[in-house]
């Protein structure tokens, strides 16, 4: 890299790591429905209940860094959101740290690949153009495709597939021996206890990590020792788990996932009746009303919105199965989703599509087999995006191994070596900026609109006002609304016990007010103190009901018994 180049990587550094602070400031107080269940494994890390934290739908790792972020910082109920997004953007840096290190890897294979044909008149993409798109890129990664105001372990897992994407390049080399097989083996382990998908993934890189060495005879040992380093950090969550749910299990998200989104299930409160054919629950939450539908859950689980703690708890009894037709809508929309995330993966396919319309198609012939030389790292980041193809896309899944097919595609470019192209490249610099830059404001866009800051006023207004009110942590409440997003409640420290879903809330309020009584009667005997309705209607009947600090939600004291101290 030469002296203009490393400043422009440097200025790009910066750059990059500012844009991130900046996202996580601006979404200091965001939250997610997961976010809400990792953060209450983190509050069984800190009182001594690490078993919590053995969870077929969620993964250790993310929790037990929040515990340790909030151990070190020891931030009050309503700091505890920037401190999580404090340890996102860390673990941000932590990503940025391993895009270095397999993008260093990747230039000194294509380095000497480029050697052998330069020979043959060929050159790579001009070097400051070159750093501009792969940069715009990780941008786009870090920014938009997993967000650092995103509280979900996925930009976790993507640190772990960048770092294990490079070791397989040293593998390809020839570098480093054993100890590149043995880190490729750790990365993946730690990569697992990330996100459970990262398991299965693990034996395709270390199947291309064999077959991807200079010798194959040479990389048998290696590649044992990464399969046993692998399974060492890997195996005790597996035990773990596979003792707990009474059979062999390395997580059961697919499953449920499955379920969710071919079979039609219900994601929380699923009773069994439909759809049909999906199974029996064995431990339903209890319905304590039938029309409109209310639901209990107090016990056993814990979590301040226990059905989305421990989904496979609930969930126990369920039987996926092959819908064809459902099957291919899934697959269809998960399609569009691919399309676009290919279309809208920064100038990267621009220059793609610019560099295969004007060389020759005996050059593209010519790339096409080049290509074909780096199937070692496009086999894995396929199958990653594939996996998860069939049930359910979302950006943030698929992000690492998108950026990572990209990057493989461009630093596979070759270009006649010609004063021409170096000088095109010169004039045309200006494009790829101007991409970064608006793939930077795109990225920022939504943590900057009003209507995220009110979503995080009114959690935060609602806790105030529940907390000066009598609540307090532990608290029991019930809801009308939609629990897995109600972040007031773990704000607040309280747990929702009992909940009327969004859908049915419209039949409340339309009823008389003899039927209003008895479900108010039912939400009474679930022992919550006060009912919570959220997104109340202007002409909702709201006698007894007092409004929550100038929002949509209103409150109503329940008279039931006092709570077990025990259940507290």
């Amino acid at each position: 890299m030469n002296y203009r180049a490393r400043h422009l990587h440097y200025l790009l550094s910066a750059f990059t790591l500012i844009l991130g602070a900046f996202q996580a400031w601006v979404g200091r107080h965001a939250m997610t429905a997961d976010g809400v269940s990792y953060l209450d494994m983190a509050d069984a890390i800190l009182r001594g209940d690490g078993r919590l934290t053995i969870n077929g739908h969620w993964s250790p790792l993310y929790p037990w860094l929040l515990a340790a972020a909030r151990r070190l910082l020891k931030p009050d109920s309503y700091g505890m959101f920037a401190v999580t997004h404090l340890l996102n953007f860390l673990i941000f840096c932590a990503l940025f740290g391993s895009f270095q290190f397999f993008w260093r890897q990747l230039r000194d294979y294509e380095a000497a690949q480029g050697r052998k044909d330069s020979r043959d008149g060929w050159v790579t993409l001009p070097g400051g153009f070159h750093l501009v798109l792969v940069y715009s890129l990780f941008i786009w990664l870090a920014l938009r495709l997993i967000p650092v105001a995103l509280v979900t372990p996925d930009m976790c897992m993507a640190v772990f597939v960048l770092l294990a994407c490079g070791f397989l390049l040293r593998v390809r080399m020839g570098r480093g021996g054993w100890t590149s097989y043995a880190l490729l083996g750790l990365a993946l382990g730690f990569g697992y206890l990330a996100k459970a998908p990262i398991f299965p993934l693990a034996w395709v890189f270390l199947a291309t990590s064999l077959f991807g060495a200079p010798s194959l005879r040479k990389a048998v040992p290696g590649v044992l020792i990464a399969s046993a380093v692998f399974l060492a950090v890997s195996a005790p969550l597996i035990v773990a788990l596979s003792i707990k749910e009474g059979r062999p299990s390395f997580g059961d998200s697919a499953r449920l996932n499955y379920a969710w989104h071919i079979n039609g299930t219900a994601w929380v409160h699923w009773q069994g009746d439909t759809p049909p054919g999906v199974g029996i629950p064995k431990h339903p939450e209890r319905k304590i009303f039938s029309h409109p539908a209310v639901y209990e859950f107090a016990t056993p689980i814990q979590g301040t919105y226990p059905p989305w703690f421990d989904p496979v708890y609930w969930n126990e009894g369920i039987t996926p199965h092959f819908e064809l037709r459902n099957q291919l809508k899934v697959l269809a929309h998960n399609a569009r989703i691919y399309l676009e995330l290919f279309l809208k993966g920064g100038l990267a396919p621009v220059v793609l599509i610019f560099f295969l319309a004007f060389v020759k198609p005996s050059q593209r012939r010519w790339w096409l087999g080049h290509i074909g030389k780096a199937w070692f790292l496009l086999v894995p980041v396929l199958a990653g995006m594939g996996m998860f193809a069939p049930v359910h896309v979302e950006m943030r899944y698929i992000g690492s191994f998108i950026f990572v097919f990209w990057v493989t595609l461009l630093a596979a470019i070759r270009l006649p070596d010609s004063r021409q192209v170096a000088r095109l490249a010169q004039v045309l610099m200006a494009i790829p900026m101007v991409s970064l830059l608006a793939i930077s404001l795109i990225s920022t866009d939504h943590y900057l609109r009003a209507d995220a800051r009110h979503v995080d006023e009114t959690n935060q207004r609602v806790a105030h006002w529940l907390t000066r009110n009598g609540t307090g942590p532990g608290d029991w409440v019930a809801l009308i609304g939609f629990g897995r997003e109600a972040y007031w409640a773990r704000l607040a420290r309280l747990r929702i016990v009992a909940e009327m879903p969004t859908e049915n809330a419209e039949k409340f309020w339309d009823a008389d007010s003899a039927l209003r009584s008895q479900v108010i009667d039912a939400f009474e005997r679930t022992g919550a103190k006060i009912l919570v309705a959220e997104k109340v209607p202007p002409s909702a009947p709201l006698a007894g009901w007092t409004r929550i600090d100038q929002t949509d939600c209103y409150a109503f004291r329940l008279q039931g018994e006092a709570m077990p101290p025990n259940l507290r």
